[in-house]
């Protein structure tokens, strides 16, 4: 399919004369005189209309291959009894090889948007700032969660629901297009890639309860794709509020939600 999309971006016919049925042996039926030939921009303009239509049909196929592989992972297990996480887990440690493979076989063909060669260093040492994956408001639902277990008094009048607090977060973050129109380069048929399966991942684990260990397993999971998915895509902050979401799916559904500290989070994620 790519390698057929290369084909027809290459090919340029505004400098060609008209097509004119007269101009064909296969068509020496006499054609109506209303019927006009074909422009070269016309014929330029249908395939350019054709590509986009099959890129966005390649970008749907691996992501949803893609989605179906992080879905059997969260159906698969009980995160009840997830134990303490020690690693990432092999399932994300596949996504990223799947996804670097996808990228070498675009690179053969489509061209690769200018990208900031020092991000990597960049993405590594800001781990601690504002990106850290961590909810804004996780700490005063985890404190409030804890003083009202501890003390058996609900909780005050004045304090917000984590749900609320959840809904209040998504009017003033940046709504994602899963399936927006993609462009011929690389980082944007990623990007559509990557959005297709993170979105599902966010579906699925809403339909999931997770214990203290779970959420911190996909805490862990959710930092390493930070980490390592920046390198694919131009639009970083878009690949960030899908796995915000991820983690604010499952600190609501969490049972006993306490996330794991910073610094352990990116040592794990070091050793992986």
């Amino acid at each position: 399919m790519l390698l057929t999309l290369r084909n027809i971006f290459s090919v340029d016919f505004t400098g060609q004369k008209p097509w004119s049925p007269s101009f064909s042996r296969q068509n020496s039926v006499s054609r109506p005189a209303k019927l006009k030939p074909t422009t070269p921009k016309e014929l330029n303009d249908q395939f350019r209309d054709l590509s986009i239509t099959l890129l966005s049909a390649f970008v749907r196929l691996e992501g949803t291959s893609l989605a179906q592989l992080l879905r059997k992972s969260v159906e698969a297990r009980d995160w009840l009894k997830n134990l303490e996480p020690r690693s990432v887990r092999s399932v994300v440690k596949r996504v990223i090889e799947d996804l670097n493979a996808l990228d070498k076989q675009i690179a053969q063909l489509l061209p690769s948007n200018s990208r900031n060669k020092d991000r990597m260093s960049d993405s590594r040492s800001g781990r601690s700032g504002a990106s850290s994956l961590r909810p804004s408001g996780s700490s005063h639902f985890l404190e409030k969660h804890s003083r009202s277990s501890s003390t058996g008094i609900p909780p005050g009048t004045g304090e917000m629901d984590p749900s609320l607090a959840t809904q209040i977060r998504r009017l003033f973050t940046q709504r994602v297009d899963i399936f927006a129109p993609v462009e011929p380069n690389r980082e944007s048929l990623l990007l559509g890639v990557i959005k297709i399966g993170l979105k599902t991942l966010v579906e699925c684990v809403r339909l999931q309860t997770f214990g203290k260990f779970g959420l911190q397993q996909i805490q862990v999971d959710c930092r390493y794709l930070q980490i390592h998915l920046w390198h694919f895509v131009s639009d970083e902050k878009l690949v960030g509020t899908l796995l915000d979401d991820v983690l604010y799916s499952v600190v609501n559904r969490c049972v006993d939600p306490q996330l794991m500290e910073d610094s352990i989070v990116d040592a794990i994620c070091d050793r992986a």
